[in-house]
């Protein structure tokens, strides 16, 4: 584990105190169940890059053309720029 410091405002801090008391456990631990909780959230949110290959790709097969500059712009593609 890596040693971190974070700001929260009052309320937040104050909320993650109540609840951790509740749940008989660390207020750390709280935060950290939190944050681990967030990031997986809002991963699967994202788009792997194997999809956005994938996708890519699908213009070809369809038989549409893909955009002239993809070798030169694949990442704005790959990401999301364009």
């Amino acid at each position: 584990m890596t040693r971190t410091q974070v700001y929260l405002d009052d309320n937040a801090y104050i909320q993650a105190q109540l609840l951790a008391r509740q749940m008989s456990v660390p207020t750390a631990a709280l935060i950290r169940k939190y944050v681990n909780q967030g990031i997986k959230n809002d991963l699967g949110k994202r788009e792997t890059v194997r999809d956005s290959l994938m996708r890519i790709a699908k213009h070809a097969y369809k038989g549409k053309d893909a955009p002239n500059d993809l070798s030169i712009n694949h990442d704005d593609y790959l990401y999301g720029d364009k």
